[in-house]
């Protein structure tokens, strides 16, 4: 009866961290109306660092020189968050999140470049599906120049060569978490993106000294959204639905992502469908659920 509770509290999780997820992208574009992309970006880490305080406190012993090879690798999903930043403000919020279905596409085909991992009939029929539509949405603004809701390639490039970044992260990271947990990882690369986006962070202040005043309440609010809601609340939400449920049922919000991001992006900026985005976002999730299914991940 316990564990029969503890599987629908789960998927009340995945369903709730879909639903904060996708607002990531729309509130990240409201708040880069008034913020520069790496004030942002610090912005956003040292609010879910400082959301997750004691797990950086619980963990703290461990931040010394064995932890070097996670810093490093951190630098993968830093450079992802960066990336991303500065491609949803060209592109729109819809096609951001949509992008990242080719999360585990991608990976698939840097565990066979980097560690050798095999590749199945399945896996490889899931990974040309995933690229064809993922290529459908990438130069969506080339193939429909007249609409405004075909994003911007340049933006479209950028996400996707941050979601090229974060596969390349945890393809990597699985030999870390043999010595690591999941909760180390986190904080560490929540703690290397903030400092990084820190440092950089002070040419955008020093360009303009008067830049925080001049900042609105709405771009707060968005901010903060991304950074306890997006971020921090979501990884919590994740991992109680791996604890209680399975990393299989919690892959579900990868399915669920793109659909309340447009939700999101409908209701407060206007966002709009296109017929070929639609075709690239069914073949793009499609590919995605048949490369995780032979990669054993929703057996």
């Amino acid at each position: 009866m316990i564990a029969i509770q503890h599987q629908k509290l789960a998927l009340i999780a995945i369903v709730a961290a879909a639903l904060l997820g996708g607002g990531t992208p729309t509130f990240s574009k409201i708040g880069l109306k008034e913020i520069p992309p790496l004030s942002f970006i610090f912005v956003r880490f040292g609010l879910s660092l400082i959301f997750l305080s004691p797990l950086l406190i619980k963990n703290r012993h461990k931040l010394g020189k064995e932890a070097v090879p996670v810093y490093l690798l951190s630098l993968l999903a830093t450079v992802n968050v960066i990336l991303f930043t500065f491609g949803v403000r060209r592109t729109t919020a819809t096609i951001s999140q949509m992008l990242y279905a080719a999360v585990p596409i991608i990976a698939a085909v840097l565990s066979y470049i980097l560690i050798k991992e095999k590749i199945t009939l399945k896996k490889a029929s899931g990974i040309m599906l995933g690229l064809i539509g993922m290529s459908l949405i990438v130069f969506l603004p080339v193939l429909t120049q007249s609409s405004k809701f075909s994003g911007d390639l340049i933006g479209n490039l950028m996400i996707f060569a941050g979601a090229i970044s974060f596969s390349a992260y945890m393809v990597l990271s699985k030999n870390l978490q043999k010595k690591f947990s999941p909760s180390f990882l986190t904080i560490v690369f929540l703690l290397t993106t903030t400092l990084i986006s820190g440092l950089l962070a002070l040419a955008e202040t020093m360009t303009d000294p008067g830049l925080w005043a001049q900042i609105s309440i709405n771009a707060w609010l968005a901010v903060a959204y991304v950074a306890i809601m997006g971020t921090a609340l979501y990884y919590l939400l994740f991992q109680y639905a791996i604890k209680h449920g399975s990393p299989v049922s919690a892959s579900m919000t990868l399915y669920l992502q793109p659909a309340a991001a447009f939700g999101w992006a409908a209701l407060l900026l206007a966002e709009r469908l296109t017929t070929t985005l639609v075709i690239g976002g069914i073949l793009a999730l499609s590919g995605a659920w048949l490369t995780t299914q032979a990669s054993g991940k929703l057996k």
